[in-house]
């Protein structure tokens, strides 16, 4: 009995947080949120980046081997009408790059994706990436 009697003394003497205490803990949220959030979306548009860039060697890699292959870079309209030439949608389709969309503009050699654009050398098949 007088066990129980200490610990409910005990509890009725006990307080709940203070003022103080609470606005501790908010500014050290604050603090983790003001350099969390910038770490993440800087995380985001590093991946998308580097994802651009690993799309690019694939399709410099596969524009390489068309080249090796004897095929040449053509326009859209050249394509159709000669087997032995690419545009830069072959080039998207043979790298198996499935989450590319976009449009073409084969005169200028640049294949715009959601995230950025990749540019084709004509004369040897490298592919650079600009994160839009």
């Amino acid at each position: 009995m007088v066990l129980i009697r200490k610990v409910l003394k005990k509890l009725q003497e006990e307080r709940g947080v203070t003022l103080i205490e609470l606005l501790a803990v908010i500014v050290i949220l604050g603090i983790i949120a003001a350099i969390g959030i910038p770490a993440i979306m800087n995380s985001r548009s590093d991946a998308e980046t580097s994802t651009g860039q690993a799309n690019a060697q694939t399709m410099s890699q596969t524009a390489k081997r068309l080249i090796f292959d004897g095929e040449t870079y053509a326009t859209a309209k050249d394509a159709s009408s000669d087997a032995t030439q690419y545009d830069m949608a072959e080039v998207v389709t043979k790298s198996g790059i499935t989450a590319a969309s976009g449009t073409v503009d084969n005169a200028a050699g640049t294949y715009t994706a959601d995230g950025g654009t990749y540019t084709i050398n004509k004369s040897d098949g490298t592919v650079t990436y600009a994160h839009n």
